[in-house]
This record gives C-alpha cells, structure tokens and sequence, in this order.
C-alpha cells in the first residue's frame, strides 16, 4: 500500500508536490497532486475548491471528536471562557476527544498545567521549547524540543514550558478536567 511523504522541490509549494511511495525497491515517484491517485468513490467526496475549507490553526484549533471526526472551532481568544465554551460543546465525546491547537510563544510559560483524562502531545514546529515535566510516579523529566520534535505528557503529569527566544508548537490534548497552578 503506498503512503504520501512530503517533499519540497524549487518553485514549487510543498503542498503541491508530493512524493508517492510504494514498494521501497520501487522508490518514490514525483506527482503534482494528490488528487491524480486518489480512487474514484474516494475523489468523489473531495470539494472542487479546496480553498473554501482552509483555516488557519493558530486562529481556529480543531476538535477530534468520536467516530473519526474532525470539527473546526470557533475563533480561538486564549480567555478561560473559551476553554468552558469547547468543553461545553464536545461534553458528549469525554476523554476520547481531543483538542489540537498551535501557538506561538514569545517568554516561558507562567502557569504548570494537568491534564487527567488523557496524554498531550507537544510537538515543536519552530524555535527551541524546553518541556518540564512531574510525573504522577514523583519523577521529573526535562525534554528540550527542537522542530520536529516532540514529547508526550502522560495523564495527570504536571508540565510546564520554557522557551529561550521564540518557539511555536502543535498541541494534541485530551483536555477534559484540565488543571492549571502558579508556577
């Protein structure tokens, strides 16, 4: 079964240029669109502008929700009422949701947060971010995080941020129960 790698070529947008990859001694071909290898009962579920479905991450984070689905929240504000909103309208999907946000972060984070229902994925995509951790055990762990990488907080594990001059990172959460204290 192939699988799609990403891969910039000169003058040409990364999301137009995909590499399809099938059989490793085959190698990877260069295709132009997604859409030339895409199956025709699938294809036929694809919008003809594409355009018209795009949001931007930093502004409107996502919500996975049950049966595979995938929903774009309102405009994100950063204010506690906007979290109380989101838990209020996925309330239904308990633990098993999650929220996927992207921010970017200029000093070192003030508050630890917790997370009891579920693990958070961390992933850097710009800059530095040092991630400290309290385990539930008592152990503590540091992670300093580079683009591409990531760390995983484990539910109930006390975690906090430092960033050195600027870092920018996904966040996968179970969100549900989510405590927050001084640091």
């Amino acid at each position: 079964m192939p699988h799609f790698r990403s891969r910039a070529r000169p003058g040409a947008p990364a999301i137009w240029r995909t590499q399809l990859c099938g059989v490793p001694e085959r190698g990877c071909t260069t295709v132009e669109s997604l859409s030339d290898h895409v199956p025709d009962h699938v294809s036929d579920h694809v919008p003809d502008h594409v355009s018209d479905h795009v949001a931007d991450i930093g502004n409107r984070p996502i919500h996975l929700g049950l049966g595979a689905t995938a929903e774009v929240e309102p405009e994100f504000t950063g204010a506690m009422s906007w979290y109380a909103g989101y838990v209020d309208r996925h309330a239904a999907d308990g633990a098993e949701g999650r929220l996927v946000t992207m921010h970017v972060f200029t000093e070192s984070w003030d508050v630890w947060e917790m997370h009891p229902m579920g693990s958070e994925v961390v992933l850097c995509v710009d800059g530095r971010l040092t991630v400290h951790q309290e385990n539930v055990d008592g152990t503590t762990a540091v992670a300093t995080l580079e683009a591409g990488q990531y760390v995983i907080n484990e539910p109930g594990t006390w975690h906090t941020a430092d960033v050195e001059i600027t870092a920018t990172a996904l966040f996968i959460t179970a969100g549900v129960g989510t405590e927050h204290r001084p640091r």
